[in-house]
């Protein structure tokens, strides 16, 4: 059963426990870190911002996290027609003094610099600036310099879940679809444009804190333009308990239609292959169509991170709450599998 919560309350009681598991379509729970009453070693902030242009022909994953005793510091570019990944990926050591992430995804700025990069996540209203320059040392010469609008009103999808027995151990995960992309990602002196009209951002914000797992983690996610319609996506599991509420949900319009839970069947013997999407609800159906797959490996701290990333295009059907079916035909996507063992 999905819970939704409707009233705005804080995140955790004066105990540290989660008040209310369950979703909602705008961020109304306030996450307050002080509150968290475990060893703050096992916190873990991020902001991810995804972004696939129209085409197909490439695409951008920025990420800033913060695990206390590590920290991450990545951008990662994707050239689908060339097949190359670039992957500026720095780790960061006892990072919490030198990137402070805030305590809410409507606003807050976070800048970080040394003598390898700059990175820089600088929020006004309406707005969201994106811009990070990295030296070649890390293979190449990268630098991303984006802006992303938002409409006024539109929907997010917040979910609050705990991560095992104990209910002081929580994930707060809220995502952002449909936000529309403009400026540029220049590698080697090559430039990549992004057009507001075509082009659009995905943005996975999380805070929580629960010891160490070995769970396998999927997220899908992707959004563009359907019959004159801003339609976006986001599907997956693997962080938390969700039987009190899923991660997935449409975004038509702005608005935010949650669906149940989703069954992603990854054709592991040749991921090259067409992978399929239900829903147990039966208002979600779809296909996803690999254009690339990308793996990327990395220590961090003492332990090993590896994420697969596929690239590709996704057409089906959803049924919205109204009942209407809105079909939906190659939308640009990205999907991300990774096991946390922080």
């Amino acid at each position: 059963m999905q819970n939704k919560i409707n009233s705005a309350h804080k995140l955790l009681d004066s105990e540290g426990k989660l008040i209310e598991a369950g979703w909602a379509d705008t961020a109304l729970l306030e996450y307050e870190p002080r509150s968290i009453k475990l060893n703050r070693m096992n916190m873990r902030e991020w902001d991810r911002y995804i972004v696939v242009s129209a085409s197909g022909e490439y695409a951008l994953s920025m990420w800033l996290a913060d695990k206390r005793s590590t920290g991450v510091v990545n951008a990662c570019f994707y050239d689908l027609k060339n097949n190359k990944q670039y992957d500026c990926f720095l780790p960061v050591i006892l990072p919490a003094a030198r990137i402070c992430m805030p305590r809410s995804v409507e606003c807050g700025s976070v800048v970080y610099k040394d003598s390898f990069c700059e990175y820089m996540y600088l929020l006004t209203e309406g707005d969201r600036h994106l811009y990070c320059k990295y030296s070649k040392l890390f293979g190449c010469e990268l630098e991303v310099n984006i802006h992303l609008g938002y409409e006024k009103g539109d929907s997010t999808l917040a979910v609050a879940s705990p991560c095992s027995d104990d209910s002081k151990q929580f994930c707060y995960n809220i995502k952002t679809e449909c936000m529309p992309v403009s400026g540029y990602v220049t590698v080697d002196s090559v430039r990549y444009g992004f057009n507001p009209e075509t082009d659009f951002a995905t943005l996975d914000w999380g805070r929580g804190v629960w010891t160490a797992q070995g769970t396998k983690r999927i997220w899908c996610t992707g959004s563009g333009i359907a019959n004159g319609r801003r339609v976006g996506f986001n599907i997956g599991y693997g962080i938390g308990n969700m039987s009190q509420a899923s991660e997935n949900a449409v975004f038509i319009d702005g608005v935010c239609h949650k669906i149940g839970r989703v069954f992603i069947d990854i054709p592991i013997e040749d991921r090259r292959k067409e992978w399929i999407i239900r829903s147990d609800d039966k208002r979600f159906e779809a296909v996803i169509l690999p254009d690339a797959n990308f793996n990327s490996k990395h220590i961090l701290g003492l332990k090993p991170f590896n994420e697969k990333v596929m690239l590709g295009r996704l057409s089906g059907t959803v049924v919205l709450e109204n009942g209407e079916t809105v079909t939906v035909n190659e939308i640009a996507c990205f999907s991300e599998e990774s096991v946390d063992k922080y």
